[in-house]
């Protein structure tokens, strides 16, 4: 059994999407028998386990918001946005990935998944919104934007592109 304070370190094992990657062999390490701390891991599965129940509960947003707020007083900001920008970006997705989360985006091309952002001017995320690539921005921005005044209402000024103004939401 590993207590929680053994994996505060393992979220550098998480990939992209905050999937645990599985961790390499001892003898594929980069730096083999000169990385200390390499085998103080708990085994991923019980990474991925504290991930899923982090996320599910709310705990790993609540971790990311302190973060973004204590970065923000560092350098010298209030610790909340007043201004933030979204935006969209079309990644591929492979064969693999169910035919119900990803679509065809003609624009760019793209099969696979749409993620979108809202990052204040530090290019620290507040909200994040993964959807088809076929969804078109403009009618995610209703949803987007509606957890965004939730999430944070102290939100004054969104900076978006044209993509989003379509349906009359953002000016």
């Amino acid at each position: 059994m590993h207590p929680p304070s053994a994996l505060a370190p393992a979220h550098l094992l998480l990939g992209n999407g905050g999937e645990p990657r599985k961790p390499r062999p001892a003898s594929r390490a980069p730096h083999p028998g000169q990385c200390p701390g390499c085998g103080d891991y708990p085994p991923w599965r019980t990474i991925y386990g504290f991930a899923r129940r982090w996320a599910a509960a709310g705990i790993l947003g609540v971790i990311r918001d302190q973060l973004r707020r204590r970065i923000r007083l560092a350098a010298g900001k209030t610790p909340q946005a007043a201004s933030v920008i979204v935006d969209s970006q079309s990644i591929k997705a492979s064969e693999t990935v169910s035919k119900a989360t990803r679509g065809w985006d003609g624009g760019k091309l793209i099969n696979g998944r749409k993620r979108h952002l809202i990052c204040d001017h530090r290019s620290l995320v507040l909200l994040v919104m993964v959807t088809p690539a076929d969804a078109q921005d403009s009618l995610v921005a209703r949803e987007l934007l509606l957890r965004l005044a939730l999430m944070h209402p102290e939100i004054a000024i969104i900076w978006a592109d044209s993509g989003y103004a379509k349906n009359g939401l953002i000016p």
